[in-house]
C-alpha cells in the first residue's frame, strides 16, 4: 500500500492549534523552535497527531496550578526527526519513571486519566518505525522525545 508523507511541523501547528483552549485556560505558554530543515515521515496523519495530544494534554496537566510553558523542539538526527516536549511542572518522581509507559498506570487522581495515552502513543511511534521515551524528568520538568524514521529525499531525475 501506499504510504503518504506527513509534514509532522504541519501536523504540531494543528495540535497546538486545536489544544489551545485547554492551554490558555491553565494560563500555560507554547513554544515551538522547528530545528529540523526536513519533517516529513511517511505515516499515518491521524495516529501521528494523537502521539502530540497525548503528550501535551499531559505536559499541560502536569502544570495545572503554576504558570510556564511547554517548549516543542523539532531536529533531524540522521535519518530521524527528534521532536522534543519539555513542560516546566514538577517532574516524574524517580521510582516512577520506568513506569510511565505502562498501561493502566497515572499519576493522576482517580476519573481523570486512564493510564493509556503515554503506552498508546509508544506504541504509534514503534508503528511508525520510531520510539517515544522519558529522556529527563527533575523538579523543573519533564522532557519526552519522540523519534520518527524522516521520509527519504527524493532526487530529481
Amino acid at each position: 500500500p501506499q504510504i503518504p508523507a506527513v509534514d509532522v511541523h504541519s501536523v504540531l501547528e494543528d495540535v497546538a492549534r486545536f489544544l489551545r483552549p485547554v492551554r490558555e485556560r491553565g494560563g500555560i505558554g507554547l513554544e515551538v523552535e522547528r530545528h529540523a530543515l526536513s519533517s516529513e515521515v511517511d505515516g499515518d496523519e491521524v495516529q501521528l497527531r494523537q502521539i502530540f495530544i497525548n503528550i501535551l494534554v499531559n505536559a499541560f496537566q502536569a502544570m495545572a496550578g503554576r504558570s510556564g510553558r511547554v517548549r516543542i523542539t523539532t531536529r533531524e538526527d540522521g535519518d530521524h526527526l527528534e521532536v522534543d516536549v519539555s513542560d516546566e511542572g514538577p517532574g516524574i518522581p524517580a521510582g516512577m519513571r520506568e513506569i510511565v509507559f505502562k498501561p493502566f498506570f497515572t499519576t493522576k487522581p482517580r476519573g481523570q486519566g486512564t493510564g493509556l495515552g503515554l503506552p498508546t502513543s509508544r506504541r504509534i511511534a514503534e508503528l511508525h518505525g520510531g520510539s517515544l521515551e522519558l529522556v529527563d524528568s527533575g523538579a523543573g520538568g519533564s522532557t519526552f522525545r519522540v523519534r520518527l524514521r524522516l521520509r527519504p529525499r527524493r532526487v530529481p531525475s
